[in-house]
C-alpha cells in the first residue's frame, strides 16, 4: 500500500508524508500469537505517550486477546483472526491496528502523530463490514473523546455518536495510606486459591453479568500478562457462598492496575461489600507498589458510578460508540475510488 498523500476530510488537519516513507507503512493480516503481543505493547506504549488518547486499555485488550487464545485453544475457533488488521513500518514496527473486538464492535489504535492511518483502517474496516454483512446489528467504533481527528473523521463519514457512554475513572495511590475494609459480620475477602473458588468465581459472573464462563477458557485468561493471582477477589458469605467478586489486572511496566470485572450477588447488595473489596484491592496494589487504578462504568449505571465515586475513582475522560448503518451508505464511495481519487495512492 502506497499512499504520496492522505487528504483529509473537510475540518481536518491534513498529513503529507514523503513518498520513501510512507512506502514503508504496509497493512497485513493476522499471523501469530505475536501479533497479539505487538498489539499488547502498542497500547502501552500509547498510554505513555498520552494515558487517554485510545479507547482500548491495557486490561480490556488483555482480557479479550488471552479469550481469543483461549477460545482456539478450547474450541478450536479461530475466525477472529480474520478480523485484525495491522500497519507496519519496516523500521519501528507496528504503527496501527484495526480489530473487530464484537462481530459489531471495532477498536482502532495507532500512534497520534500517526492519527491519519484512521483513514485507511476505517476503509479496511468498512469493507470487512460489507464483507461480513452484519444485517441485525449496526457497525459500532469506539472512540476516545480525547482525540478529536478520529471523531472528526467519523461525522464526516456519516456516523452518528451513541447517547450511552464509558466513564474511563482513575484513583491515584500515591497519596493515601491504606484503607479500611470493612465487611458485616462473618464475611470475609480472598483470592481464588482453588478450584472451588474459581468455581463460586463463575457462579458470581454468571449470576450478576448472566456470562456463564467456561473454567478451560478462564485458566488461558489466567496466562494474561497483566494477571496477578493475588488480585482475582472473592468475597464470600458467612456460609461460604460467593457475594461478591473482582478481579484487577496489574500493569507493572506502567504502575497502572485495572478494575474488570467488578460484582455483587443482588441477594448480597447493599451491605458494603463492593466498597470493601475496592479498599482490600488499593490496598494490595499499594503493596505492590501500583500508583494509580482505573476502572470503566457504563454512563447509565447509577449504583455503579455511585460504588467507585465514593471508593474514590474519579472520571477522567469518555469513550464514545459511533453507529455506522451498512444500509444507509450501500452506495457510498468505496475503499479502492476514495484511494485513487482522493488519495492518489494505490493498493
Amino acid at each position: 500500500m502506497i499512499y504520496d498523500h492522505y487528504e483529509a476530510p473537510e475540518g481536518l488537519a491534513k498529513l503529507t508524508h514523503r513518498k520513501d516513507r510512507i512506502m514503508e507503512i504496509k497493512p497485513r493480516g493476522y499471523q501469530d500469537k505475536s501479533d497479539l503481543l505487538a498489539i499488547g505493547s502498542l497500547i502501552r506504549q500509547i498510554y505513555q505517550l498520552d494515558p487517554y488518547y485510545n479507547s482500548w486499555s491495557f486490561a480490556l485488550y488483555d482480557i479479550w486477546a488471552q479469550r481469543k487464545l483461549g477460545d482456539q485453544e478450547v474450541f478450536g475457533i479461530t475466525d477472529w483472526q480474520q478480523n485484525i488488521r495491522l500497519w507496519e513500518e519496516q523500521k519501528t514496527g507496528l504503527l496501527g491496528a484495526a480489530v473487530f473486538r464484537d462481530p459489531d464492535l471495532v477498536k482502532m489504535i495507532t500512534f497520534p502523530e500517526h492519527q491519519n492511518l484512521l483513514i485507511p483502517m476505517l476503509d479496511w474496516v468498512e469493507a470487512r463490514c460489507r464483507q461480513k454483512v452484519i444485517s441485525d446489528k449496526q457497525l459500532k467504533i469506539e472512540t476516545s473523546d480525547h482525540n478529536p481527528f478520529f471523531e472528526k473523521l467519523l461525522v464526516s463519514q456519516g456516523y452518528e455518536k451513541g447517547s450511552g457512554y464509558y466513564i474511563y475513572r482513575e484513583k491515584d495511590l500515591t497519596a493515601r495510606q491504606n484503607e479500611l475494609v470493612i465487611l458485616p459480620p462473618g464475611f470475609a475477602i480472598q483470592h481464588i486459591a482453588s478450584a472451588n473458588d474459581l468455581k463460586k468465581f463463575h457462579c458470581g459472573t454468571e449470576l450478576v453479568f448472566n456470562f456463564p464462563d467456561n473454567p478451560d477458557v478462564y485458566q488461558i485468561l489466567r496466562q494474561a500478562p497483566s494477571f496477578v493471582p493475588e488480585l482475582d477477589l472473592i468475597v464470600l458469605s458467612p456460609r461460604g457462598e460467593i457475594a461478591s467478586f473482582g478481579s484487577i489486572w496489574f500493569d507493572r511496566s506502567l504502575s497502572l492496575a485495572e478494575f474488570e470485572p467488578v460484582g455483587t450477588v443482588p441477594e448480597f447488595r447493599k451491605l458494603g461489600l463492593g466498597s470493601a473489596l475496592i479498599a482490600e484491592a488499593c490496598n494490595r496494589l499499594r503493596t505492590l507498589g501500583c500508583r494509580k487504578v482505573t476502572v470503566m462504568s457504563w454512563s447509565e449505571s447509577v449504583g455503579a458510578n455511585r460504588l467507585y465515586e465514593r471508593a474514590g475513582l474519579l472520571p477522567k475522560t469518555k469513550k464514545n460508540y459511533w453507529k455506522w448503518d451498512q444500509q444507509k451508505n450501500l452506495f457510498r464511495t468505496t475503499d479502492s475510488s476514495r484511494s485513487t481519487s482522493k488519495r492518489g495512492g494505490k493498493h
